[in-house]
Order: structure tokens, then C-alpha cells, then sequence
């Protein structure tokens, strides 16, 4: 778990926090899938899975329950 999801969790639960919900930043900054393009737009375009892509898929199948 990453110290950026502890501090999540520490202020949902300790410091009277009313976090409604949390959205990782991969998918909206370089998303889940790794795509094969540089900068200037060239490459085949091929999409891999990155490390985290299973994570949150489990993470999203859980209700956020499993964050292992």
C-alpha cells in the first residue's frame, strides 16, 4: 500500500475527515493501460497492462474492501 493510501485511510479514519470517495491518478493522468506512443504521437499505439492495472481492478471489484 502506498504512504499516499495510508494517509487516505489514517484521515478517513482518525481525524474526522468526510472523505466520500478517492480516485487513483494513473487513470486520468497516463491511465492504467500503458500505451506505446511517445511525446511527438509516434508508435504502434499497442496498449500493455501496467503494474498497477490489476490492483485496481481488484480494488474496484472490492468496493475498495481489498487493498492488498
Amino acid at each position: 500500500m502506498s504512504l499516499f493510501t495510508c494517509l487516505l485511510i489514517a484521515l478517513w479514519a482518525g481525524c474526522g475527515v468526510d472523505l466520500l470517495g478517492y480516485t487513483m491518478w494513473g487513470p486520468i493522468a497516463s491511465s492504467v493501460p500503458r500505451v506505446d506512443r511517445d511525446d511527438k504521437g509516434n508508435g504502434t499505439l499497442k496498449r500493455f497492462k501496467k503494474k498497477s492495472f490489476d490492483w485496481y481492478k481488484k480494488v474496484i471489484a472490492s468496493n475498495g474492501e481489498d487493498l492488498s
